[in-house]
């Protein structure tokens, strides 16, 4: 009892180190890396109307992510409009998600083991392109965040008996499908488990369970017609444009498997789609395999975590599938299939955990899991970019340079930039804090139609404005250009 209580505090200690130490790395990011493509209309546009006309959607474009636009704005207002406050949201999103995995590791660790709670948090802190997003203010980290959260809470739920965590597992769901509409598709996975929750328990009456299922019914009901008209104005206007229907293996098993790819990744070399069936080969062999285990061996808690580990990949596969087949919608991929990740990763825990009781073996498989995950993330991190929109790395860069050119002059100088670096510069500029630079409104195409004194381009596109500007410094290798007008 001893022991276990010394390696449970020692598990502890682990998680406060790799946790504190991932907090800094994500926070450092918000507050150093320059404001993305992406992020710029949350604070520009989208925070300037209400919060009322926020939730029902100002205009069609599915860049308002409403939970995340709502809590940037509240930062703005409480502190500044300067980056690190705009992303806040979601660096605090990242300390939830640290309390989930931290309730995942502990539900999937035999006898405290220290080794296998250490590679279970390290998996789930592996996917630096995930990472990524608890440093910008995006929706898709805060939508990753009470997912993962909601997972938890289900598992707390089930192994616990308690309803009250249930409810608060719907919540997280809720909010996680408020951050980001894409996570509707857990929303409906976690409403099909609550729901088989409250019929399954033998501690209801008849009369309790119809009083459960009703409030569930009013609750979904309500937050359906609170995104009603956000998911009409999208459809009406076409917003599904940007998604493809390649099919679900191809287009998002894939990604989340690309997702790893930051300079490189564990599994290169390996066909993706190999890795895939290979996976869904596991898992249904691990299904076959359950039903003979719980013949040989009724270990309730055991069953109950293998199910609830698997349950969540599955179920949101095949509701994404149903979607793309009756509704016609586009399969999710890359960042819109990012909140799939951590189930992947509890359902190879799941499988793991289930069939594997030798602490000798398990010791083994952690060991090469911790070498495998801290060689990707220390090789492969990154301090000065995000990969989504690495291009937008050098704006503060340009920024300084331009002003230290400038700075015998008193007067104001314009820039005119690429539409992909646009609005980086235009988040800056509209919050004071480009100096003495004017960025003037983009064109679609790099022309000579402009007064600008600066233009930041593509090499590709120098020859197009040559006869008027001259290159003065590089960026990226050379394949950034900033000119001066002759």
């Amino acid at each position: 009892m001893v022991k276990h209580y010394n390696t449970f505090l020692f598990n502890k200690i682990i998680f406060y180190v790799l946790g504190l130490a991932s907090l800094c790395f994500v926070a450092y990011k918000a507050a150093v890396i320059p404001i993305t493509h992406d992020e710029t209309a949350t604070v520009v546009w989208y925070s300037t109307f209400s919060n009322w006309e926020i939730m029902m959607y100002p205009d069609s474009w599915p860049n308002n992510h409403i939970l995340n636009t709502l809590l940037a704005k509240l930062s703005m207002n409480m502190f500044s409009d300067h980056q690190f406050f705009v992303r806040l949201p979601n660096v605090l999103g990242f300390l939830l998600y640290l309390i989930a995995i931290y309730k995942l590791a502990r539900h999937f660790t035999l006898y405290n083991n220290t080794l296998v709670f250490s590679s279970i948090l390290l998996l789930f802190l592996s996917n630096l392109y995930l990472i990524d997003f608890f440093s910008l203010a995006r929706g898709y980290g805060l939508s990753i965040a009470f997912c993962s959260l909601s997972i938890a809470y289900f598992i707390d739920g089930f192994i616990k008996n308690k309803t009250l965590f249930i409810w608060m597992a719907i919540l997280f769901s809720m909010l996680g499908a408020y951050a980001n509409f894409t996570t509707l598709i857990f929303f409906a996975s976690a409403s099909l488990l609550a729901f088989l929750y409250f019929i399954s328990r033998d501690k209801y009456t008849i009369k309790q369970k119809i009083g459960l299922l009703f409030i569930q019914f009013v609750i979904s009901t309500l937050f359906g017609l609170l995104i009603v008209v956000p998911i009409i104005k999208m459809s009406e206007n076409d917003q599904f444009q940007y998604w493809t229907n390649d099919g679900f293996v191809k287009q998002t098993l894939v990604s989340i498997i690309e997702t790893f790819k930051y300079g490189g990744h564990p599994f290169r070399g390996i066909d993706p789609i190999t890795l895939i069936w290979s996976f869904i080969g596991l898992l249904g062999l691990s299904i076959v395999g359950y039903f003979f285990r719980k013949r040989l061996f009724l270990v309730n808690k055991d069953n109950n975590l293998f199910l609830l580990g698997i349950y969540f990949i599955i179920s949101c596969s095949l509701i994404s599938i149903l979607q793309s087949l009756i509704l016609g919608s586009p399969n999710l991929t890359y960042r819109t299939a990012l909140f799939l990740f951590p189930m992947v990763i509890l359902c190879l825990i799941s499988i793991i955990t289930y069939f594997i009781k030798t602490n000798i073996l398990l010791n083994l498989i952690s060991v090469l899991i911790l070498i495998v995950s801290l060689n990707h993330i220390v090789k492969y991190h990154s301090i000065d970019d995000v990969r989504e929109w690495s291009f937008n790395k050098h704006t503060l860069t340009v920024i300084d340079d331009i002003n230290k050119l400038e700075e015998n002059n008193s007067k104001e100088v314009s820039l005119k930039t690429d539409w992909l670096f646009h609005p980086s510069f235009n988040f800056y500029d509209y919050t004071n804090r480009a100096g003495k630079i004017n960025v003037l409104k983009y064109d679609k195409k790099v022309s000579l139609n402009t007064d600008a004194k600066y233009y930041y381009i593509y090499k590709k596109d120098l020859n197009t404005i040559s006869s008027a500007y001259k290159v003065i410094n590089t960026y990226e290798n050379g394949e950034h250009l900033l000119l001066v007008r002759n």
